[in-house]
């Protein structure tokens, strides 16, 4: 019954260790909502990993897709979470339960061990120190940024910016492992044979425009489209014509004139 939980009710087992270690982490909001709930998944199931689609994440803990998968990536950097994936890009989720191997940033966050030696002192200093905020992020940074976003041509490709649009827009596609050379001339010639297309806004908006497709996403058919695919000049052009999409809006910029007219003031 709501309001009165009991452990008969059922409870997730965690190891008083691992609680003592994840006290002196410090975690973004996100990433402590999706640990717990991998707690719940695993743990409170007695089991070590499971099959977790973004769609569960997302109903469960009340986030959105693109959040979750900033979190995901984030604990998986620090080696808080084991990631598996199968043959058809499954994935299955676990907790890295041996806290030695956690990979974390002693300016953003620190593990103490109580055998350490830490004087009462130097505990006081350590958990004093605070994440960047964006007040920390340097002039020069956020003119980089500001270039990129804006529409002004840039004929300079800024791969990994795109690669990062693509994981956070289209989470549920093939993540990108490795990218060759072969791949990075593809996307540089996508980049400057158009002038519209040399910003980062032009490519969020093209990767928004895909997860709108059924058939590039995987939910219509097994075929899921990737990063190497939908930059290939004859699909880019398929899919900026609408052709991978059910409602025949007249590609691409009919879609973003629609979406316009339908946003709030």
């Amino acid at each position: 019954m709501a309001g009165t939980p009991q452990k008969e009710d059922g409870f997730t087992p965690i190891a008083n260790e691992i609680m003592e270690a994840l006290m002196r982490v410090n975690l973004s909001a996100y990433e402590s909502r999706v640990l717990w709930f991998l707690f719940r998944k695993t743990y409170g199931w007695n089991k070590k990993t499971d099959w977790i689609t973004l769609s569960q994440f997302s109903e469960c803990i009340g986030l959105d897709r693109r959040l979750i998968h900033r979190a995901i990536k984030s604990l998986s950097s620090k080696k808080m979470i084991v990631i598996y994936r199968d043959d058809t890009f499954k994935i299955r989720y676990g907790f890295q339960k041996d806290f030695k191997k956690w990979k974390l940033s002693s300016k953003k966050m620190t593990v103490i061990n109580k055998d350490d030696g830490v004087s009462s002192k130097e505990m006081t200093r350590l958990s004093s120190i605070q994440i960047p905020t964006r007040e920390s992020i340097t002039k020069e940074t956020i003119q980089k940024k500001n270039t990129l976003s804006s529409g002004k041509p840039n004929l300079a490709c800024p791969q990994k910016e795109i690669i990062e649009l693509y994981h956070t827009i289209l989470p549920e596609l093939p993540q990108v492992r490795t990218w060759p050379e072969s791949n990075q001339k593809i996307l540089r010639t996508r980049w400057k044979e158009e002038p519209e297309r040399q910003n980062l806004s032009w490519w969020e908006s093209y990767f928004k425009y895909i997860h709108e497709s059924t058939f590039l996403t995987g939910r219509e058919t097994d075929f899921t489209a990737d990063l190497e695919w939908v930059v290939r000049p004859k699909n880019m052009t398929k899919i900026i014509n609408g052709r991978y999409h059910k409602q025949k809006h007249g590609g691409i910029m009919a879609w973003l004139t629609e979406m316009q007219s339908n946003s709030p003031e």
